[in-house]
């Protein structure tokens, strides 16, 4: 089988200058912007470029030429928790153990809103 050399791109969008320019730093360290060169004969591996968008998601443009042959989609909401262990199970029990840190009203809201954003971004992402 014929191998050519495949660079996929990840555009990873975060609207804190701060984040953002510390994602650049660790792309920078971690993965060399020019990849070692191989002979005709050796397979090709596919390479990935990060490019940081300082901006707020969900004001890109559909339409922006970068993003016409996206093939996958990883939406993590920087309010999702998902980089805090355990946020899950906190949640959970704050709601059966009411003025543990959060009433039940606050952690459903909270929920819900949470919920409500993550669509609204997915819809978006779709369009």
């Amino acid at each position: 089988s014929s191998h050519t050399n495949q660079t996929s791109t990840v555009f990873a969008c975060d609207r804190d200058q701060k984040r953002c320019e510390l994602l650049q730093r660790r792309m920078t360290l971690l993965a060399p912007s020019t990849p070692p060169t191989k002979s005709k004969k050796q397979k090709q591996e596919p390479t990935v470029h990060v490019e940081p968008i300082h901006g707020d998601f969900l004001k890109l443009s559909p339409t922006d030429e970068r993003f016409t042959n996206v093939r996958a989609l990883l939406l993590d909401p920087s309010c999702s928790g998902s980089g805090i262990i355990n946020q899950p199970d906190r949640l959970i029990h704050n709601a059966v153990t009411p003025n543990a840190v959060d009433d039940e009203e606050t952690v459903k809201d909270r929920l819900t809103k949470l919920s409500n954003f993550q669509c609204l971004a997915l819809k978006h992402a779709m369009s």
